[in-house]
């Protein structure tokens, strides 16, 4: 009896630990080398974008290509995509410059659409961003990278030259950003981390390590809104949504004999800010994103329960030859 209580607590305490993070799934993507992700429930698809722009592509679930919509504009760097009251948003922000540009197509249900433009302008000089996502209230926010990175809005109509309002810092090297389904909380991709901002308080909420890809970029929301989508260069990763602060980083893969890239920065955190924290999404005058607990993250992934899985059944198969011999 003594031996069967001794296999439950072992259950119990393997239930307990905190197991480390891995992706449920890869789905491998036609279209390789995308800056721009975004998913469509609407529709049942992810758009796809590259640097290049031009068009955007269709995606299914499994990332096979499905159709593309083209659109005349000149651009030069496009780096993200958004989805908002379910109109596609595209983001023209790479490289150092004074001016950017939002794009929206007028239509997701042809193989051409005009575009609706938003020509926005920095209010502190030359900046790069990657990633911009716009709020269910149709507010744009862009977040920059390089030095003094930060989150700015732009509120103005399509059509006329906006002044970029900054809002807050932001954590350094973000690729990407994408609202979660509630409208409040900001999803925010670096190059090893996700992080989860209340875009009404402006602070971090949760976060997870992630292992650096070559060519990850951008990320996603999930068609079912429950996770996440990060894609490398050729393929994109399913990981859910964090829901607390993590502090596991994950083991990097080992090196290649023959390394090809300098190394990447990792992510720095945002400094702290003595300005007051904003009530909702359009005060300026916010605190910037900053964790705020250290409880490691124990979402379930596909590695978890595989071992908690193999636990279980060692201990009912031991507790069983314990009963027969009893």
């Amino acid at each position: 009896m003594k031996r069967i209580l001794h296999l439950i607590v072992l259950v119990a305490v393997l239930l307990l630990l905190p197991w480390p993070v891995y992706a449920q799934e890869t789905i491998s993507l036609d279209i390789p080398e995308i800056t721009g992700l975004v998913g469509d429930p609407k529709h049942k698809v992810y758009w796809a974008t590259t640097e290049a722009g031009g068009k955007v592509s269709s995606l299914s679930k499994s990332g096979q290509q499905l159709t593309e919509i083209s659109y005349e504009a000149k651009t030069k760097s496009v780096t993200a995509l958004s989805l908002a009251n379910k109109s596609l948003y595209i983001g023209d922000l790479g490289g150092m410059r004074e001016k950017v540009q939002i794009l929206k197509l007028a239509t997701l249900d042809a193989d051409e659409s005009k575009v609706i433009s938003w020509q926005l302008s920095y209010p502190d000089g030359e900046h790069d961003s990657k990633a911009f996502a716009v709020s269910p209230k149709g507010n744009i926010y862009l977040i920059t990278t390089g030095n003094n990175p930060a989150i700015y809005r732009a509120t103005g109509d399509a059509g006329d030259d906006t002044e970029l309002s900054r809002v807050t810092k932001a954590p350094a090297g973000v690729t990407d950003a994408v609202f979660l389904s509630d409208g409040k909380h900001l999803a925010l991709r670096t190059v090893d981390q996700v992080l989860i901002i209340n875009a009404y308080e402006w602070e971090t909420t949760a976060s997870s390590y992630i292992v650096p890809q070559e060519g990850g970029e951008a990320m996603a929301l999930s068609l079912d809104k429950e996770q996440l989508l990060l894609s490398n260069t050729n393929d994109a990763v399913i990981i859910d949504i964090p829901k607390k602060i993590d502090n596991n980083r994950p083991e990097a893969p080992e090196p290649s004999a023959e390394p090809t890239q300098e190394p990447t920065q990792t992510t720095k955190p945002a400094e702290p800010s003595t300005s007051p924290a904003a009530q909702n999404p359009d005060n300026g005058n916010a605190a910037p994103p900053v964790a705020t607990s250290t409880d490691a993250d124990s979402v379930s992934r596909l590695g978890t329960f595989t071992a908690i899985g193999a636990a279980i059944l060692i201990s009912v198969g031991a507790a069983a030859v314990v009963f027969v011999r009893r």
